[in-house]
C-alpha cells in the first residue's frame, strides 16, 4: 500500500466500521441498563453478568478510539513521514511502503475477536461452576445444552474462526468434532471453510459475527437457570 491507498481506505472503510460498533455498543448499553434499572443488587454487587456486558462494551470502546485516532493521524499532511521516521526500520526508511497499515487492521480485528470469544468463555465457565455443569464438553456446549441460546451451526462456525486466527487465517481442524468443510451464511456474508485453506475475514464479517453473538448472549443470560444464579463476584 502507498500513502494514497492507506488514505483511501481508511477514509471510506473507517466511519463505516465506526458507527457498525458504536450500533453493537449500544445494543450492550442497554442490556447493562436492564441489569441496572432490574437487578440492581447484581450491578452494584460486581456480578459476572453485567460484568460480562462491560467488558464487552470496554472492547468496543478501545477499538473505536483506535479507529478515531488513526483516522486523524492520517488528516496530517506529512503523516507518512511521522510514521516512517517512527515505525519503519532503518533500513526501510522512505521507500513510500505502508503495507503495514493492513496489518494493523489485521490486529484490530483478530483482538476484538478474542475479546469476545475469551469473555464469553469465561462467563461461560462461572457458570459451568456455579450449575456444576460437568460433561466432558467445552464450556459453551455445557452452557448451551442447559439454555438452548446458541445455534449449533454458530458454535460450530464461532469455533472455527478462532481456530484459523490461531493458524495465520487458514482452517486446520484438530478435533473429530470439527468438520473438513463447511460454509456458515451471515447474510449478505458467507465464509467457507476447507482445511488447509484460507478465509476471508474482514471487518465486516467480524462485525457481523459479533452483533449475532450479542443476541445470543443476551438469551443466554435472562435465561430462568443463569438469572437465578446467586450473586458471584465476576473475574476481571
Amino acid at each position: 500500500m502507498n500513502k494514497e491507498e492507506v488514505e483511501q481506505y481508511i477514509k471510506e472503510a473507517y466511519p463505516s466500521f465506526d458507527l457498525k460498533l458504536l450500533s453493537l455498543e449500544n445494543k450492550l448499553v442497554d442490556l447493562l441498563e436492564f441489569y441496572r434499572k432490574e437487578r440492581s443488587e447484581l450491578f452494584g454487587a460486581g456480578d459476572f453478568r453485567p460484568g460480562t456486558i462491560g467488558r464487552m462494551i470496554s472492547s468496543l470502546i478501545a477499538v473505536r478510539f483506535f479507529l478515531n485516532n488513526t483516522t486523524e493521524f492520517i488528516k496530517s499532511e506529512n503523516w507518512d513521514e511521522i510514521f516512517q521516521e517512527k515505525f519503519t526500520p532503518s533500513p526501510f526508511k522512505g521507500n513510500g511502503y505502508f503495507g503495514h497499515f493492513k496489518d494493523i487492521d489485521v490486529q484490530i480485528r483478530f483482538n476484538l475477536y478474542h475479546q469476545f470469544y475469551h469473555q464469553l468463555e469465561t462467563t461461560q465457565r462461572i457458570i459451568c461452576r456455579k450449575l456444576e455443569l460437568k460433561e466432558r464438553k467445552k464450556p459453551i456446549e455445557r452452557v448451551n445444552d442447559l439454555t438452548g441460546s446458541f445455534p449449533e451451526e454458530f458454535i460450530e462456525y464461532f469455533e472455527a474462526v478462532r481456530n484459523t486466527i490461531h493458524n495465520n487465517g487458514y482452517y486446520q481442524p484438530v478435533s473429530k468434532n470439527q468438520r473438513n468443510e463447511f460454509t456458515y451464511e451471515l447474510p449478505p456474508f458467507s465464509l467457507s471453510f476447507k482445511e488447509n485453506e484460507r478465509i476471508e475475514l474482514g471487518m465486516d464479517e467480524t462485525l457481523f459475527t459479533i452483533k449475532q453473538l450479542i443476541e445470543y448472549l443476551e438469551h443466554m443470560l435472562k435465561h430462568p437457570d443463569i438469572e437465578k444464579i446467586e450473586i458471584t463476584t465476576d473475574k476481571n
